[in-house]
């Protein structure tokens, strides 16, 4: 099997780097030759160095309410906080889950996403139910604490986790996971990372289900409530079950047991909030967000009747995740576990009718799995980073006209994220040493070797990409349970 081929000194972007990375502190930088549980630790506080600079970001609103418009010149303005004051109680704690019965923040213009999902909301009560009372800023800066603690504990859970899907030795893959700017902006503003961490988690626990079997119902639980903490985990469900098409015997048990168990915790979780038909009755019919193409449309003069757009969009993911399942059926040697992932979530979210800059964090760890080079990861970074920006600024420029950008500056860079998160999905990245295209559209004809592989070796033979894992285990059905286990 080819060993890791990590970026050599004389690529452009490691020599740029160099100097920001050495002097005295470069030699506590350094992963090679460091154990796994030391790299992943470095990893592990570069992703909290860039999710504090976006809680920073978020200081210059305390003492505002998070209610003024300069909390959006400032980029300090969360949808997490505005669901917050919405059910705060004035004597502190939470107060009822009852829907808005006007937009999120209605000061200041924003846009519908699923912040207000169950798990979500069950989150915010409970940590609003140990703030102290007091004026509505200050509870809601004791609220902002607790809820940035539990989004870095959770950012921490999917550097590790990431790091042992992919193999801990994998250390410029998870790199990317530390160290990608996107944490900066869209981190702060949600639970996303709560649901990312018990997604990844679910992974695991069911990549090591077949080692130790009986942990499925395990993996299931975590992945329903990664579900109702933010839907776009049902993406993350639907690429397991896609590529679990073939699978048979214990295998399709396993399968079944992680399904029922993630769509019973989803339900039970969503009949435990009253308020959740409400919810989705109103984020249905609101219509579409920027970020979107549906959005782009709407600007261009080209707008369905409201709610139908949501409809509409909902119904091509569908279709999306039908076809690419029948692909997959088809070609699973070429269909791998992290192709599957990265198509059903880039698609979907080219398809969603709003596309928040949160929902973005949900490609990091695909990235990483995926293996793109920095040279594509990069601008996709940079791309989110502005979108956020001006997304800011184009809601300062509807609550304030003059102090703003313009709607025309806010669809070239909504353009710009969407390549940029398509490339992701399309260009050929680095394959452990190799030149194999692991993206879309992919077809062994194609493989063109850099040099040839390195010999094996004993450490190289322990070492189990995400491909492997999940093709041994799950295979094309043809091979019997106890075959695979013995090849792995």
């Amino acid at each position: 099997m080819p060993t890791e081929i990590p970026p050599s000194r004389d690529q452009p972007i490691v020599t740029w780097a160099s100097p920001v990375v050495g002097g005295p502190l470069g030699r506590h930088a350094l992963t090679a030759g460091r154990s796994a549980v030391s790299a992943v630790r470095i990893f592990v506080v570069a992703a909290l160095a860039m999710f504090g600079v976006g809680v920073l970001f978020q200081g210059r609103c305390f003492g505002t309410d998070w209610k003024s418009p300069g909390s959006l010149s400032h980029m300090c303005s969360s949808g997490l906080i505005d669901k917050y004051q919405s059910m705060v109680s004035p004597s502190g704690g939470a107060a009822s889950l009852n829907p808005p019965d006007a937009p999120i923040g209605s000061t200041i213009p924003q846009f519908p996403d699923l912040i207000a999902a169950p798990g979500t909301r069950g989150l915010i009560h409970l940590l609003g139910a140990f703030v102290p009372g007091g004026s509505l800023g200050e509870q809601s800066e004791v609220f902002f604490a607790f809820a940035m603690t539990l989004d870095a504990a959770a950012l921490a859970f999917v550097v590790i986790g990431t790091a042992r899907v992919l193999g801990f030795r994998r250390r410029w893959r998870v790199a990317s996971v530390g160290l990608s700017a996107v944490l900066v902006f869209a981190a702060p503003g949600s639970f996303d990372l709560v649901a990312i961490a018990l997604a990844v988690w679910a992974l695991v626990l069911w990549i090591d289900d077949f080692a130790h079997p009986g942990r499925g119902w395990l993996s299931g639980i975590l992945l329903g409530l990664a579900v109702l903490v933010s839907p776009v985990a049902l993406l993350v469900l639907a690429a397991v079950l896609i590529h679990g098409l073939r699978t048979r015997g214990a295998k399709l048990r396993q399968l079944t047991a992680l399904t029922c168990c993630a769509i019973g915790t989803a339900a039970a979780g969503a009949a435990l909030d009253p308020s959740f038909p409400g919810t989705m009755q109103y984020w249905l019919s609101y219509g579409v967000g920027p970020g979107s193409l549906w959005w782009l449309a709407n600007i261009g003069g080209v707008a369905a009747s409201q709610g139908l757009e949501v409809g509409l969009a909902l119904g091509i993911v569908v279709l999306i995740l039908v076809v690419l399942g029948a692909c997959a059926a088809r070609r699973p040697d070429i269909w791998k576990f992290e192709t599957v992932l990265s198509v059903t979530l880039v698609s979907s979210f080219v398809a969603l009718p709003a596309l928040p800059p949160q929902a973005s964090l949900w490609l990091i760890p695909v990235a990483a799995l995926t293996a793109p080079q920095w040279a594509v990861q990069l601008p996709w970074m940079f791309c989110e980073v502005f979108f956020a920006v001006c997304l800011s600024l184009y809601r300062l420029e509807t609550a304030d006209p003059g102090k703003g950008v313009a709607t025309w500056i806010l669809v070239v860079f909504v353009l710009a994220r969407l390549a940029s998160i398509v490339a992701l999905l399309i260009y050929k990245p680095v394959d452990d040493g190799f030149t194999t295209p692991r993206g879309w559209l992919t077809s062994t004809r194609h493989v063109r070797l850099r040099a040839d592989p390195p010999a094996k070796s004993a450490s190289a033979d322990a070492l189990a990409t995400p491909d492997e894992v999940f093709g041994d285990l799950w295979g094309n059905g043809d091979a019997d349970d106890s075959g695979s286990s013995e090849q792995r």
